[in-house]
Parts: structure tokens; C-alpha cells; sequence
């Protein structure tokens, strides 16, 4: 199961000219066997540019990385070849680059003009010239919890008879680590690593502030910070560390979960929030800080940054990657996706957090087979009472572990200050309330005006020993951590809560202790990211899986919880942490297992959430069970070899010793057939990891409507044996047009192991190209697949010609988008409708500018919009209804100093018949379920120079009247 050794492997992907966006990807070698990975464009905001009218860029070259160099040159001398050749390339257009990245990509990063990138591109021996983007990270401040379903026995602990991840490193890419917490205290002595010894240091701090020191030890074994995407320490707020030392706070709570040292949790001397440890706590942990607090409490990471922290990670030796950032979710060939693949090649494993872009379909990011990608799961809302002196009961979300004995309570409005009113003290606001009132009572303080956790902080600065937190009005109750015990109620007893306080001679109340502790996550997250994966077409299964990430204690940075050093946490950042932690308790007692060896056994011994709403594309394979990863009896194990061949079948020509592989047909522990016409069959190998020979037997469960065949259905494996099994998924009564989703699952007849895989599968009735693409006078030859028995019928819309406007706007800052803003391009057109198909295009005159496009109706609500990176932006809206609508381009960012921007904005109204000289060939072609039809496309006659827009519809006709069962985007230029 290990990774074989880098003389010995396969020769590596090289490129042939492909064009992808705006990047055109080479081929070319400079020397010996050694070839170059596909690369892409990143779905991000463009970074700061380096100059007045110039970007920051990633500039990759053909030749491989030294993580996946398969030559005979030792890796050194590989490495300072390498750099010579990216000096000479970046010489060449007189660049200036501010990275050199060797081990997880080959390339740099520098500022560039419009003119230098071109010229770069067209170079044989450069991939693909990527502009730096801006990415955000994956988790909600720490302290502030938005479910009411705090942990307060944390759920991140040793897991029993799984060791502690002893020597192993976690490389933590993210806002550094704080190395004063607890947390990171010193465990033990070495840092031995699966990959040869762990190689990093401790970079020092530039800062003049002591809090900045980054202090290495034995448990912090490495600190890098990586600032030069941000343009220098001169560009990052003033607030932040320049060192690896976290300010943010995110990065230390997800390396907390993952490794952190077993140690007791507390608020404050009369507050302790108990035990907390990482699920490896004797893991060591080397923090890169790519990402940069900001001045209004987010925080910044650039592409050519993290890359860059990721280079440096590899190049270290860690076992595991933590990366709890925001990423691509339609491309599984951006620059950190690529340099993740050649990570995974070294033999890291790579936890990814899948975003907190749900619950809408398609949001999860780090689509790549090679990556693990986690979403956060959810737990039962954990309560706490309170109990008034007249015995009437209310429960809201808690805010301490422990409860508060019967005491005074006390009308925050009746015990106001000398110096402050009482509405300012019904707010607790700070210093309102007076310490004779206050003291040795429990304080009811009304929401609103400041922080939640303020108000507790005020109780405590008077005296008070717990607080009542009170909505006013109809709103959500949160769990936070607050200074002292407290609930945080409802607004429905507000007035019971008032009418108490005022009626009683002397009324007392009491905070009982949340009831239960950690439980089981039932759900996923709402905002975890959702697939179906919008890469790959839809055939691969993303999120793999989930893990806690709800309300988690972990640590967090003083300087962002006012002086507390332990907080809440919630977030798919969470879940990535845990997931990390659990890769390294495997990788030690595991040793030989390859990244995706651990990610398999992690998935097919997953078990189901109790709430199943979410749904597989929710959950993946399932919640993690530390207590089996460790026995899963197969495993579905994947390489570089396999990955290129799927680049391969996504658009990005690799000759190799493997042909393309499909998507749905790559060996991961799941299965995903986004179109499924009829019945298809994909292939799945597993390799038996037991001690003992076992006999397994394939059977499905869920699929309703699909049926699904094993061959074979019934093996034996002995110890380090393999076998390929075909699984054909065949629709029978299942809906089309709908996903249908379950498990296949391969059980031991021992009962000693069960394996299972999530399956999600959507029957349609015809699988034919989504887009098509003539010159004016052209033909080409489409094929179709049918998924029943009918005749298919071929009926052509359009083509419409497009309609072309000169447009004008100016830069708008890089705030969101408002019909309001100054700086936009307005125009109305109206639809005929209804049905009518519209498409828009911003057609730049500066590559380097990032348009946004908009279109609203009416009444000024938003009816479809494409706001990605690009200066070219296209939307497609089908179904209109007859009226006025406004098309609006923001210009996010202009690349000219002017801050102006001109461009083209294209319009195409495509009408439900055919309008101009667009043909198909036959126009009706019988056909079974599963079979495939032959149909010439032609474009004759239309006018030269002029682009066109039309549509193919594919009907099938069962006998009772054809019904549209796909369709066919043709553009003819």
C-alpha cells in the first residue's frame, strides 16, 4: 500500500495544447522523461495588484515538481535546475518574481502586466499563466456559536486504543498558531514522521511587538509565514503578527482539534470549561501562515501565498495537511488543487474543509478525487434551565457548563450605575451596572447594542454570578461562551421573566447545568457545502464525508476573545481539523498506507447521521467512526497514475501509459453518475488490508428504481490480494431527471467486516453534449445516448443572432454587488416569453479587469447572475417570463489606474422555433434504452462574422407524445 519510490515511477503527465478559459495550457518538455501536470484557472477574486496596472500571477511551467519527479537526477540538483529555469523564464519578459515554487508545483509567482502574461503564455515550456486570487476561510469566529448546541464535553479527544499520532506532524495551512496556548504545550521529544523525518524550522519573527514571537518545541516542531501575494508585510493590517504567531485565532483552533495537547479549558478562575485535547495530542504540529487577519475581524489569503505554504509543507516532510480554506468548486486543476495532487503523490494526506457555502446544490469546494474534503456535521441542541423562585421553568441555549445555586436576581434596568441610565444598564453595556447591586446575584440583561458575550463581561466586572440574556423581540438564542454561567432565553418569556422580578418581595432564580454532554452529530451543518460537485461534470462524489463541527471547544487566540484562550467553534474548518487528527492516528498505526488507503478506510467504515435531510450529497459517505478506520477490511486505493488519466478524460490531453479514465470509472470509495442513460457500468478495485482471508458479497441498498449488479457478486481475498469488481447500474422505475442515491455495500461473511460506498446516480432520458460549438458555415457529427425506449426526436430553436453593445463602467472597490452603486453599466431588454432562452456575455477589452454580471426584473430582484473572476462573464436563463428586465455589469476590479474600464456586452433571445438555417440529420432515429444514435449538425448560410446562438432539442417519443428529455447549446461564430 506504500507510495512507490520516486525512481521508480511511471513517466509523468505531459500536456498537449489545451485551451481552458483564458489559459492555454503546453506541451513541451525540457529534458529527459520528465513531463508537466495539467493545471486551471482558480474560481476566486483577483489579489491586489503588484502595481498600478499590473496582477499578481502564478506562472506554472511544464516540467513536474520535484513531489512527483520521476527522473534519475536526485532531488537537490533537480530542485536548483528548476529554479535556473524559472529565473530564465521570468527573465525572459523582464519578470520579477516574488516566489519560487518547487516541490508541490513548478513555477513562480510575480507581478505582470497584461502584455508580460500573454507573452509568457505563448511559451512552449509554460502550463498556464493563473491570476492570484483572494480566497476566505471555512469557520465562524471561535466563541459565538449560531445553533444552541454547544459541546460542553468537547467532542475533540483522544480516541481509545488509537495511540495519539506520536512523532507524526500535521502541517497546518491557515492564520498560524499560537504558540503560548496551552494547547501546544511541549509532549515528549522527536518529531520522527511516515515520510523520512521532518525537515522545517522556525522562521523568526519581523514584528517589534513581543506577542509575535513564534516560539518552537518539541510539539511545535515548525512556523513559516507567507505574506507576499498580500504585497508585503507593508500591506497587511497593523494589527496582525508578522510571524507564523496567530492573531486570527482560526488557525490555532483547527490545529488544536487536530494535535492539540491534552489540558484543561477555562474562562476564568471561577470558570472552567473542562478537559480539551486534539484527537492525536501526541502529534507535533508546524504551522504556515498564508492567511492574514484583517481590520474588520475576516481575514485575507492569497492563491500564490498558499501555494506557496503548501510548497514549503511538502518540501518539510509533514505527514497531514490541515487546510481550512475556501477553494475551487469547479475545477479540480486550479493551482492548489494541483499542488495538493503532487502532496498526495509525496504521500500527504490532504484534509480539506468542503466550505460553508450550503445548503443551496453545488457549493462544495476542493472537488479532487485526490483530496479528502469534509463537511461539518451538527449535533442535538444541548439546553439549559433556569428555575425562578416561584418554581416557573425556562430553557434557552447555555452559556457555561455549570449551573449557578439559588441567588438574588436582579433587573439589570434596576441596578444601573451612578453614571449610567437604565436603558444603558437593561443593555449591560460595559460599565453600567453597580457592583452593590450586582454582586453575589444572577442579572437579567435585555439583548441588543453590544456583543452578547459583552454583557456577560459586564455582570462579571460588577460582581454578578450569572446572567438571564433576554430577546425582547422574536430572535434566535445562541450558544456563546460567556464570564459567567448564563441562558440565553427566548422571547417568549420576557414578559413572565419581568413580571416576576417586579411582583416578588425577594425573587431569586437558579441556572441548572446543561443537561447531557458532547452527543452524537445527527445532521449536516446548514452551511456546510453541498454537492452534486459542479467538477467533473457532476461524477464525482463530494463532500466524502462529515465530522463534528458545531459549537467545538478548542483553542483560540487572546487577541480575538477578549483575553480567553479557549472558545467555541463551527465551520467546515472544524470538521477538516478533526478529520486531520483522525489521518494521523491512522498514518501511525498504518504506516504503509497510501493517502488514499487512509481516506477509503475513513469513508467505508462511516456510519449514517440519524437526520438524514441533508442527504449524500449533505453527508458523503457518512459520519466518521474513529473506532473501525482502523479495520476496514478493503480499501480503495488510487495513484498519480490514475489521477492524470482522469485529467485526462476532463479536457487536458496526457499521454501516458493509461488511457483516459472517466470520472465515475476512477477507483474512489464512491460512486456518482451524474447522467445515467439506461444503464452504465464503472469499475471499482479493492485490496483486502485484513490479517485474514475473507469472502465478501456485494449487495445495494436504497437506489429505489435502480437496480444495480455485482461481477462478480461473491470473492475471496487473502491477505494483500486485489479484485476488480464491475458494478452496472441500471434504471428501471426511477424517476427521471432526479437523483437517486444509496450505498453499495460488501459485507464479510464472517461478519467480521462491513464495507460500504455511497452511491448517487440521476436517470435521464438522453445524455448528448451540453454544448456545441460551429463556424459559420460548419458540421460535425454529435452522438446520443438514450436512457429508454422511444423514438428520439431532434427539434432545432433559433439560432438567434447576437445583438452587441459598447459599454463603459468604472471600478466599484470590490464591494457586493447593489443596483445603487456608482460605476455600473445599465441596460433593459425586453423578453417575449414566456420560455424564451437568454443568454448574456461580457466581452472584455482588458483581460486583466473582473466584471460581474447581473440580471434583475421588474421589481429589481435578482433573476440570474455569474460572478466569477473572469473579465468574460455568461449567464443562460431559460424560462422567462414576458417583460422588462436590466442587465447590470459591475466592474469588481479594473486592472487601468484610471479605474475606467470599456467592454462589449452580447445578448442573444433565442425563440421556441427554429428562425434560421441551423439543421440536424436524421430528425427522428429510433432507439432502446442504452443505445446510441448518430446526428450531423449543420450550420449553413448564415451570415459571416456574426455570432449565433441556438438550441438542440432531444424529445423522446414513447407513443403518447414527445416530451423534451435533453437539449443541445449551439454556438456558430
Amino acid at each position: 500500500m506504500a507510495n512507490a519510490p520516486r525512481g521508480a515511477r511511471a513517466a509523468r503527465l505531459v500536456l498537449t495544447t489545451v485551451v481552458v478559459g483564458t489559459l492555454v495550457l503546453a506541451s513541451t518538455t525540457l529534458g529527459g522523461s520528465a513531463a508537466a501536470e495539467p493545471t486551471g484557472i482558480e474560481r476566486g477574486r483577483q489579489a491586489a495588484p503588484s502595481s498600478a496596472g499590473t496582477g499578481n500571477y502564478l506562472v506554472l511551467l511544464v516540467q513536474p515538481p520535484v513531489a512527483s519527479y520521476g527522473g534519475q537526477v536526485r532531488a537537490q540538483p533537480y530542485t536548483a535546475a528548476l529554479r535556473e529555469h524559472q529565473r530564465r523564464v521570468a527573465a525572459a519578459v523582464d519578470a520579477d518574481p516574488f516566489y519560487s515554487y518547487t516541490e508541490s508545483l513548478n513555477g513562480f509567482a510575480a507581478g505582470l502586466s497584461a502584455d508580460q502574461a500573454r507573452r509568457l503564455t505563448a511559451r512552449d515550456d509554460v502550463a498556464a499563466v493563473v491570476p492570484d486570487r483572494i480566497r476566505t476561510l471555512a469557520g465562524r469566529a471561535s466563541g459565538v456559536s449560531s445553533s444552541g448546541a454547544a459541546q460542553w464535553v468537547s467532542p475533540i479527544r483522544p480516541v481509545r486504543g488509537r495511540g495519539t499520532g506520536g512523532g507524526l506532524v500535521v502541517g497546518v495551512v491557515d492564520t498560524g498558531v499560537d504558540s503560548d496556548s496551552s494547547s501546544f504545550a511541549p509532549t515528549g521529544t522527536g518529531s520522527r514522521g511516515t515520510r523520512g523525518g521532518f525537515r522545517g524550522g522556525c522562521q523568526s519573527s519581523s514584528d517589534p511587538d513581543q506577542a509575535a514571537d513564534y516560539t518552537c518545541s518539541a510539539k511545535l516542531v515548525g512556523g513559516s509565514y507567507f505574506l507576499e501575494g498580500q504585497g508585503g508585510a507593508r500591506a497587511v493590517w497593523e494589527g496582525e503578527f508578522l510571524s507564523p504567531e496567530d492573531y486570527h485565532g482560526h488557525g490555532s483552533r483547527t490545529a488544536s482539534i487536530a494535535a492539540g495537547t491534552k489540558t484543561r479549558a477555562a474562562l476564568s478562575d471561577r470558570l472552567g470549561l473542562g478537559p480539551v485535547s486534539g484527537v492525536a495530542p501526541g502529534a507535533r504540529v508546524a504551522a504556515y501562515k498564508a492567511c492574514w487577519a484583517t481590520a474588520d475581524g475576516s481575514a485575507s489569503c492569497t492563491t500564490s501565498d498558499l501555494v506557496a505554504a503548501i510548497d514549503e509543507a511538502v518540501a518539510d516532510g509533514v505527514d497531514v495537511l490541515s487546510y481550512a480554506v475556501d477553494g475551487a468548486t469547479t475545477d479540480a486543476a486550479d493551482p492548489v488543487e494541483l499542488a495538493f495532487l503532487h502532496a498526495a503523490d509525496a504521500g500527504v494526506f490532504v484534509a480539506a474543509s468542503a466550505g460553508n457555502g450550503g445548503p443551496g446544490a453545488s457549493t462544495v469546494a476542493h472537488p479532487s478525487p485526490w483530496v479528502t474534503t469534509i463537511g461539518a456535521a451538527t449535533s442535538p441542541t444541548v439546553s439549559a434551565t433556569v428555575v425562578l423562585g416561584d418554581g416557573e421553568r425556562y430553557r434557552g441555549a447555555p452559556g457555561a457548563p455549570v449551573g449557578v445555586p439559588s441567588s438574588p436576581l436582579v433587573l439589570a434596568r434596576d441596578a444601573a450605575a451612578t453614571d449610567a441610565n437604565p436603558v444603558e444598564a437593561q443593555l449591560c453595556l460595559p460599565d453600567s451596572l453597580d457592583p452593590d447591586r450586582v454582586v453575589g446575584a444572577i442579572v437579567v440583561c435585555d439583548r441588543g447594542s453590544n456583543d452578547r458575550v459583552a454583557k456577560s463581561a459586564a455582570v462579571a466586572s460588577a460582581g454578578g454570578i450569572g446572567m438571564l440574556l433576554v430577546n425582547p423581540t422574536s430572535d434566535s438564542i445562541d450558544t456563546d461562551l460567556h464570564s459567567v454561567p448564563t441562558v440565553h432565553l427566548p422571547d417568549t418569556a420576557y414578559d413572565g421573566l419581568y413580571a416576576y422580578a417586579d411582583a416578588a418581595e425577594q425573587p431569586t432564580a437558579r441556572i441548572k447545568a446543561p443537561a447531557g454532554g458532547a452527543r452524537q452529530p445527527t445532521d449536516v451543518a446548514p452551511s456546510s457545502g453541498r454537492g452534486p460537485t459542479a467538477a467533473a461534470r457532476g461524477d464525482i462524489l463530494k463532500p466524502d464525508l462529515v465530522a463534528a463541527g458545531t459549537d467545538v471547544l478548542a483553542a483560540v487566540t487572546p487577541e480575538r476573545a477578549r483575553g480567553n484562550s479557549y472558545g467555541l467553534g463551527s465551520g467546515t474548518s472544524v470538521a477538516a481539523g478533526y478529520v486531520a487528527g483522525l489521518a494521523l492516528l491512522v498514518r501511525a498505526e498504518r504506516p504503509g498506507w497510501s493517502p488514499m488507503a487512509v481516506k477509503s478506510a475513513l469513508m467505508t467504515t462511516a456510519a449514517d447521521l440519524t437526520d438524514g435531510s441533508a442527504g449524500t450529497f449533505g453527508r458523503g459517505a457518512g459520519i466518521v467512526r474513529p473506532r473501525r478506520m482502523l479495520d476496514p477490511g478493503l480499501v480503495f486505493d488510487s495513484d498519480y497514475a490514475d489521477w492524470s488519466a482522469y485529467l485526462a478524460s476532463q479536457g487536458y490531453a496526457a499521454p501516458s501509459r493509461r488511457p483516459a479514465v472517466r470520472a465515475s470509472n476512477l477507483n474512489t470509495p464512491s460512486v456518482a453518475i451524474d447522467s445515467l442513460a439506461g444503464r452504465e457500468t464503472v469499475r471499482r478495485t479493492v485490496t483486502n488490508v485484513a490479517g485474514s482471508t475473507s469472502t465478501y458479497s456485494v449487495r445495494k441498498a436504497g437506489l429505489e428504481g435502480v437496480s444495480v449488479s455485482a461481477f462478480p457478486s461473491v470473492f475471496t481475498l487473502g491477505p494483500g490480494g486485489s479484485q476488480t469488481v464491475r458494478l452496472r447500474f441500471e434504471r428501471d422505475t426511477a424517476p427521471l431527471g432526479s437523483y437517486e442515491t444509496g450505498f453499495v455495500r460488501l459485507n464479510d461473511s464472517s461478519g467480521g467486516h462491513r464495507v460500504r460506498i455511497p452511491v448517487a446516480v440521476q436517470p435521464v432520458g438522453v445524455r448528448a453534449p451540453r454544448r456545441l460549438r460551429l463556424d459559420g458555415d460548419g458540421a460535425t457529427t454529435v452522438r446520443t445516448r438514450a436512457g429508454v425506449t422511444a423514438t428520439m426526436v431532434a427539434k432545432v430553436r433559433g439560432p438567434a443572432a447576437g445583438n452587441d453593445t459598447t459599454a463603459r463602467g468604472a471600478d466599484t472597490g470590490g464591494v457586493n454587488f447593489d443596483p445603487r452603486l456608482s460605476g455600473l453599466w445599465a441596460q433593459t431588454i425586453e423578453v417575449a416569453g414566456p420560455a424564451e432562452l437568454v443568454r448574456v456575455q461580457t466581452l472584455p477589452d482588458r483581460p486583466a479587469d473582473d466584471l460581474d454580471l447581473f440580471l434583475l426584473d421588474e421589481q429589481g430582484s435578482a433573476v440570474a447572475s455569474s460572478a466569477t473572476a473572469a473579465a468574460a462573464e455568461e449567464l443562460t436563463v431559460r424560462g422567462l417570463d414576458a417583460g422588462t428586465y436590466t442587465i447590470y455589469v459591475q466592474p469588481w476590479f479594473v486592472a487601468d489606474p484610471s479605474g475606467d474600464t470599456t467592454f462589449t456586452v452580447r445578448t442573444f433571445q433565442v425563440p421556441r422555433r427554429q428562425t434560421g438555417p441551423l439543421s440536424v440529420e436524421p430528425r427522428r432515429q429510433s432507439v432502446g434504452a442504452a443505445g446510441q444514435n448518430r446526428w450531423r449538425v449543420e450550420a449553413d448560410g448564415l451570415r459571416s462574422g456574426k455570432p449565433y446562438l441556438g438550441w438542440v432539442g432531444w424529445y423522446a417519443d414513447r407513443g403518447s407524445g414527445d416530451t423534451l428529455a435533453g437539449r443541445t447549446l449551439v454556438s456558430v461564430d
